[in-house]
């Protein structure tokens, strides 16, 4: 029973900790799009084009027909997205919805192939995830953020700090308030000079 909850708490903790990297990723990761847009644009096309390609190996492999087809289709809307109108789309377009569906349909069947599959390590299983399934979304997503900041935020020479906390996306908002929760409760350096 205590090996249970200690199981149980390891995967918690863990859990929480990747969540907070993952969002710390994000927070600084759109600052660094929001300066080099348009290179970010390109680099994620070129990527998405790559995924493409390297996808129909799955059909060498044991992954099922499901997953190839749900992996190559969510890719190849995220590249439809990138050539129209990206980064100025709006969230609720159909493609925008139906991509971040197949991402989650891609997501459910890669997760049953893995499961189902006792040989393969986490390590392999993880790289599989963020390369076919989650990186071009968190890419796109995060610099829809930064592009949203860029819009309606800009530098008006004003430092009004109610003002100023308004700019801000509400992603970035909510990412800034948990890591600075997390930065409460993580142990403190002291200075270099005690």
């Amino acid at each position: 029973m205590i090996k249970v909850l200690i199981l149980f708490l390891e995967g918690f903790v863990t859990f929480t900790i990747l969540i907070l990297v993952i969002f710390a990723f994000i927070y600084y990761f759109a600052s660094f799009i929001e300066e080099r847009m348009k290179t970010m644009t390109n680099i994620i096309k070129k990527l998405n084009i790559c995924i493409l390609f390297v996808s129909f190996l799955f059909l060498f492999s044991d992954f099922s027909i499901y997953v190839f087809a749900t992996v190559f289709i969510s890719n190849l809307l995220w590249l439809f997205i990138l050539y129209n109108g990206f980064p100025f789309i709006d969230t609720l377009r159909p493609d925008f919805l139906i991509a971040i569906l197949c991402t989650l349909i891609s997501h459910f069947l890669m997760m049953i192939h893995f499961l189902e599959d006792e040989e393969t390590s986490a390590m392999t299983s993880s790289s599989f995830f963020l390369l076919f399934v989650w990186i071009i979304p968190i890419m796109i997503i995060t610099s829809l953020a930064a592009n949203e900041e860029d819009c309606y935020g800009g530098n008006s020479g004003d430092d009004d700090e109610s003002e100023h906390q308004g700019n801000h996306s509400i992603w970035k908002n909510a990412i800034s308030r948990l890591i600075h929760l997390a930065g409460e409760f993580l142990p403190q350096m002291p200075d270099k000079k005690d």
